[in-house]
C-alpha cells in the first residue's frame, strides 16, 4: 500500500469543510434531531450539509456557503438559533428556499422529500444510535426515522406513503414499534449494547465498501465529517476502550483512525497502542477569507453539536468498616434513570500498607436512580485495635453492558468504623403479575422486629424473546412484622407470560437505606391476576352461546 504522507492527510481534514458541492442544506435549529435529519437528506441528495451551532455562529456562516449554491434553510420552528435565517440570506444575495418543522414533524417531512424506498428505524431517546447508523444509511441511500410508540402511526403512514422496499431496525425500540412494523419484515440488530449494535453496523457497511478508515466518536456529537467523510463511525468508549472494540480493530484491516475532537484522546491512544493502527485528530478546520485567493487565514474549531448524554454515571455514596459483622460495606448510587452494570475492586491500607483488597467476582446491577450497598467481608479487627488510620481505595469499572464496562470510578477516602448488628429479615412469598395495570407484583414480609428497607428486581425476566431485569425504582420502607406488594412496572404481552412461568424474585433489605447489602432470591411460579375469573367468564359466554343457538334450533324444528 501506497504512504500517503502525514501532513498530505491532515490537510485534507482541515480542508474538507472548503470542499466545493452543488447546493447546500443549511439547518438553523438548537434541536439534534433538525440537524441530524437534515444531514441525512443533504446527503441522499448529494447537497453539501451545514448547520448553526449559536446565534453568533448564524453571522459567519455565510462565509462557508457560495453564492452559486441553492441554499435550502432548514429553520426550526420551536428553536432556531436565528429567525427567519433564510431572508437574512437572501437580503445578502443567496438564492434560498425555506421548509420550517421541527423534532419528528421535520424528520418525517424530510423523509416524504427524500425520495427514497430504504429506511432505517432508531428511537430518538438514544442518540448514538443514529449517529452509529449514519454512514451506513448514506452509503445505501436511506432515510433515518425516528421511531417511538407515540409516533409509530406517522412512521408507519410514512412508510406505506413511500412504498418502503427495505426497513431495519437499530438498536433498543420499543415493543409497539416492533409490533407495527412486522409487517415490512425488517431487519433487527440489536445485539444488547451500543457497541455490540455499532460492530454489527460496521461490518455490513464494509461488505458494501471495504476501508481500512475509521472514524473515532463517542457517538454524543454530531459533526460535519460523520455525515461526509464516507467512512463508518466508531465508538471507543469514553474513558476505557471495551475488548470488543479492540479485537474488532484488529481483525478488520483497519489501518486509520480519525477521532473528531480532542475530548477523546485517552481511549484513542489506548486503541492505538493496542491495536498498532495510525490515529489523527481532526481537532479544527480552515476559516476562508471572502475575497482572498488564500484557502484560509486562521484555523478555528470544529463545528460541533452535543446530544443528550445517555451515558452511565455512578458515584460512592459511603463506604464503612463494620466490626459487628466484620465487612466492608460500600454504598454506590447511579446518578442517571439508566440500568448500569458494574464490578468493584477495594483495598484498605493504613498508610502505604495495603491490608486487604475485596471485590467483585461477576457483575452487579444497579438500577435507574437506584442506590445500592455492597458487603465484602474482611477481617480489619487488629487494626482497628492498634488505632490505625485506615484509608480505601475504591476503582469500580461500569458500563451498559455486562460485557462493556468502559466507565471507572476511583476514589480514595477514609474508611469510617462502626458497630452495628443488622436485624432485618425478609421472605419472598410470591410474585403475581396484574395486566390490567402491567405491574410485576412481589410479596415480601418483613420477619424482623425492626423496620427494614427493601429493593427489589426479577432477573432473567424473558420479554420479547430477549432476557432482561425488571426493578423497583426506590427501595420501601416495610414496617416490623408487615408483607408489602413491591410493584415493578413492566409491560407484558401473553407470550411473555407464557415465557415466564417461572420467574426469579430478588431484594435488597436492611436497616440503613443507603446499605441495602443483605440479599434473599427465590424462583417461584408468576401468578396471573384474573386469569382464572377471566377463563371462568370466556367459558360461561360460549357454554351461552351454546345455550341459545341449542334453543333457536329446537323452536325452528318445533314450527
Amino acid at each position: 500500500m501506497r504512504k500517503i504522507p502525514i501532513i498530505l492527510i491532515f490537510l485534507a481534514i482541515l480542508l474538507a469543510p472548503l470542499a466545493s458541492a452543488a447546493d447546500t442544506v443549511m439547518v438553523n435549529s438548537d434541536n439534534w434531531m433538525d440537524i441530524y435529519s437534515g444531514a441525512i437528506y443533504s446527503q441522499i441528495l448529494g447537497k453539501k450539509f451545514k448547520f448553526l451551532i449559536s446565534e453568533k455562529h448564524s453571522a459567519k456562516m455565510p462565509q462557508y456557503i457560495s453564492k452559486k449554491d441553492l441554499v435550502t434553510v432548514v429553520e426550526s420552528e420551536k428553536l432556531p438559533f436565528m429567525i427567519n435565517y433564510a431572508d437574512t440570506l437572501s437580503q445578502q444575495g443567496y438564492i434560498v428556499e425555506e421548509i420550517k418543522a421541527s423534532g419528528r414533524d421535520l424528520n418525517i417531512e424530510l423523509a416524504d422529500m427524500a425520495g427514497t424506498t430504504s429506511f432505517i428505524i432508531v428511537d430518538p431517546s438514544y442518540g448514538y444510535n443514529a449517529i452509529s447508523v449514519a454512514p451506513y444509511a448514506i452509503l445505501t441511500g436511506g432515510y433515518v426515522l425516528f421511531a417511538d410508540k407515540h409516533n409509530i402511526d406517522e412512521v408507519k403512514d410514512t412508510l406505506s406513503k413511500n412504498r418502503a422496499q427495505s426497513v431495519l431496525i437499530y438498536g433498543f425500540v420499543d415493543e409497539e414499534v416492533t409490533d407495527e412494523l412486522k409487517y415490512y419484515s425488517p431487519e433487527i440488530i440489536n445485539l444488547g449494547s451500543r457497541y455490540d449494535n455499532n460492530i454489527e453496523i460496521i461490518k455490513k457497511f464494509m461488505q458494501i465498501k471495504p476501508t481500512d478508515q475509521l472514524t473515532f466518536s463517542s457517538g454524543q456529537l454530531i459533526e460535519e465529517g460523520i455525515f461526509t467523510s464516507g467512512n463508518p463511525v466508531l465508538f471507543i468508549g469514553t474513558t476505557l476502550v471495551p475488548d470488543r472494540v479492540v479485537k474488532f480493530v484488529k481483525t478488520s484491516n483497519v489501518n486509520f483512525g480519525v477521532l473528531i475532537g480532542n475530548e477523546l484522546t485517552r481511549p484513542a491512544k489506548q486503541l492505538k497502542e493496542s491495536a498498532g493502527i495510525t490515529v489523527f485528530i481532526k481537532f479544527a478546520q480552515g476559516s476562508p477569507t471572502p475575497g482572498a485567493e488564500e484557502f484560509f487565514e486562521v484555523v478555528k474549531g470544529l463545528d460541533l453539536y452535543y446530544l443528550p448524554s445517555l451515558d452511565p454515571e455512578i458515584a460512592l455514596a459511603g463506604i464503612r468498616y463494620n466490626i459487628a459483622t466484620k465487612t466492608v460495606d460500600i454504598a454506590i448510587e447511579n446518578k442517571k434513570d439508566l440500568q448500569t452494570f458494574m464490578k468493584t475492586a477495594a483495598s484498605v491500607l493504613s498508610g502505604d500498607q495495603r491490608l486487604v483488597a475485596v471485590g467483585d467476582s461477576g457483575f452487579e446491577v444497579l438500577e435507574g436512580d437506584d442506590k445500592r450497598g455492597f458487603s465484602y467481608e474482611a477481617d480489619l479487627l487488629d487494626a482497628i485495635a492498634e488505632r490505625k488510620e485506615l484509608t480505601a481505595n475504591i476503582y469500580t469499572i461500569y458500563g451498559e453492558a455486562p460485557n462493556f464496562l468502559d466507565k471507572e470510578l476511583a476514589e480514595t477516602v477514609p474508611l469510617l468504623v462502626v458497630e452495628k448488628e443488622d436485624e432485618c429479615e425478609m421472605d419472598i412469598s410470591g410474585v403475581k403479575f396484574d395486566p390490567e395495570i402491567q405491574r410485576l407484583i412481589i410479596s415480601a414480609k418483613n420477619k424482623a422486629n425492626v423496620d427494614c428497607f427493601v429493593d427489589a428486581n426479577i432477573v432473567d425476566l424473558i420479554i420479547d424473546d430477549e432476557p432482561t431485569t425488571a426493578a423497583l425504582k426506590e427501595s420501601v420502607l416495610v414496617k416490623k412484622g408487615q408483607t408489602a406488594e413491591l410493584m415493578i412496572k413492566q409491560r407484558m404481552t401473553p407470550v411473555d407470560i407464557e415465557d415466564n412461568k417461572q420467574v426469579t424474585a430478588r431484594i435488597y433489605y436492611g436497616e440503613d437505606a443507603g446499605f441495602l447489602f443483605k440479599k434473599s432470591e427465590k424462583t417461584v411460579t408468576l401468578q396471573v391476576i384474573g386469569q382464572g375469573i377471566n377463563s371462568a367468564y370466556i367459558l360461561i359466554g360460549v357454554l351461552a352461546i351454546v345455550i341459545i343457538v341449542a334453543i333457536a334450533w329446537f323452536v325452528k324444528k318445533r314450527k
